[in-house]
């Protein structure tokens, strides 16, 4: 598909937005005010002939003005000053030990602490060969669970409200799966509550008040750790490597599994139906355009949901299709009599001129494997091969 070929250039907006707002300009017109109120500071110092002559009165000074370079630039939290200010500042202690392991193992790795010795960091490749492949084996088995336990709690909720408003209940081979907007809530939910939990632990653990992550900041912090992005921009303040913050972002990762296999085939959908569109939008070629697939499948599935007999479409016929068909195993084929083209190109044009936001929704909810069942298979049959084959060789008609 075309489509794939417009992605990296799509990476190119964002990446753009935050070079604007992280321009070097703008930080650097403040560190240049802070060095010349260092530099007007040193002068008066050796104005004062007294205070030159007291080395430590110097030391002193190339310090602090140090410290505030340092503060300046966001870097003094974990340097070398911060440490010895108290022995709780300390990188390394066996809390931030547990905290780094499950980075590790949950793959997030925020950057914020590593180790830096060669020592250690050998450790870290073996350690993290033997952990990773365990951990995501335990989350997609927490995540299935999880997924089994809200899908079951959802389909007992959809037949009471049912049943209650007086309406027929479902029948029993009737397929019921978590919908997209209950699954985006539990996420939001569930950052929504790490945030706060968060925000408050954060100024709990802290010695002064008011010392804590502001809430917006820390409902920011959570959604980059539930996602495993992991940038290590923000940590919180206080209990910067504390084990309960990892344990807090470790079972929210089944949460996510929930989301990612409840909406992955939508979004995946979504996503090649609006290329197709993007793509096909001066008009339709041929009659094998997924997007034609798309528009007949939807417009079909959802007027009468039942397809073993072929309905009359354009002129031509389309083949009655069960839900559980593929999308793309869709075809369309010449009547019997009189023998003409199924589709004319004014048709298709008309089609696509109707097809909107609404449909290329419908398409999504769809459920169908936009790869016709191919992606992600490792074992191939000859005949697949020859299958493959002759529908190149056919091409469109």
């Amino acid at each position: 598909m075309n489509a794939r070929f417009l992605f990296p250039f799509l990476l190119l907006i964002p990446a753009l937005t935050i070079m604007i707002s992280q321009t070097v300009a703008i930080r650097e017109v403040a560190l240049d005010a802070k060095v010349a109120v260092i530099a007007e500071q040193l002068r008066k110092f050796y104005n004062n002939t007294d205070a030159v002559l007291d080395i430590r009165l110097l030391e002193k000074f190339v310090k602090h003005s140090y410290i505030s370079l340092l503060k300046e630039e966001s870097l003094y939290t974990g340097s070398t000053y911060y440490k010895t200010e108290d022995p709780a500042n300390f990188k390394w202690t066996y809390p931030s030990a547990i905290f780094f392991s499950m980075n590790v193992y949950t793959t997030t790795g925020y950057g914020s602490i590593a180790p830096d010795s060669m020592l250690g960091r050998f450790c870290v490749i073996c350690y993290s060969l033997i952990t990773v492949p365990v951990t995501l084996v335990v989350i997609r088995d927490l995540g299935q669970w999880t997924l089994v336990i809200l899908t079951k709690g959802y389909a007992h909720l959809l037949v009471a409200i049912r049943r209650s408003m007086g309406y027929s209940e479902p029948h029993e081979d009737t397929m019921i799966a978590l919908p997209m907007k209950f699954c985006l809530t539990l996420l939001a939910g569930y950052t929504f509550f790490s945030a706060t939990f968060i925000y408050v632990f954060d100024e709990w653990y802290g010695d002064m008040p008011n010392t804590g992550l502001p809430f917006f900041t820390s409902f920011y912090f959570s959604y980059i750790s539930i996602t495993t992005i992991g940038l290590g921009d923000i940590m919180p303040n206080n209990a910067t490597f504390h084990p309960i913050i990892s344990t807090l972002f470790f079972f929210g990762l089944p949460i996510m599994k929930v989301v990612n296999r409840a909406t992955y085939v939508c979004i995946e959908n979504g996503v090649f139906g609006g290329f197709n569109f993007l793509l096909n939008k001066k008009g339709l070629r041929n009659k094998d355009s997924l997007l034609l697939r798309c528009v007949y499948l939807t417009r079909e599935l959802y007027r009468s949901g039942n397809f073993k007999a072929p309905t009359q479409v354009g002129g031509g016929l389309y083949h009655g299709i069960s839900k559980n068909e593929k999308l793309t195993e869709c075809v369309i084929f010449q009547p019997e009599r009189p023998p003409r083209r199924t589709i004319s190109r004014n048709k298709a044009n008309e089609l696509l001129n109707n097809l909107t936001i609404r449909s290329l929704a419908t398409f999504a909810r769809a459920n169908a494997d936009v790869y016709g069942g191919g992606f992600g298979r490792v074992n191939l049959r000859k005949g697949d091969l020859v299958q493959s084959r002759a529908n190149v060789n056919q091409g469109p008609s």
